[in-house]
This record gives structure tokens, C-alpha cells and sequence, in this order.
């Protein structure tokens, strides 16, 4: 089951801030890579281990 965490704006350098309650729920830092993954038409972003 899929849940809502956030919403994010694209900037118009194509880029978005992850809200802070996402980044502490997933203990993300600066310098933390990022994948993006398409699974059945919709966009998953996951930390890269």
C-alpha cells in the first residue's frame, strides 16, 4: 500500500526539495545519492546504497 509523505515543486532548475520530515524518516544527508525508477509508469525515488 502506497502512502503520501510529501509534495515537492519542481524549481525551474529542475529541482526539488525533499520536505524534512521525508529526510529524517529515511536518514538522508547532503552528499546522498539519489536513484530515480520507473516501476509500472510512476516515478520511485530511493537512496542509493
Amino acid at each position: 500500500m502506497s502512502r503520501i509523505l510529501g509534495m515537492a515543486k519542481i524549481s525551474t532548475k529542475f529541482q526539488i526539495t525533499i520536505p524534512a520530515d521525508v529526510r529524517k524518516r529515511f536518514g538522508l544527508k547532503i552528499g546522498d545519492k539519489m536513484l530515480f525508477i520507473e516501476e509500472g509508469g510512476k516515478l520511485v525515488i530511493q537512496k542509493a546504497e
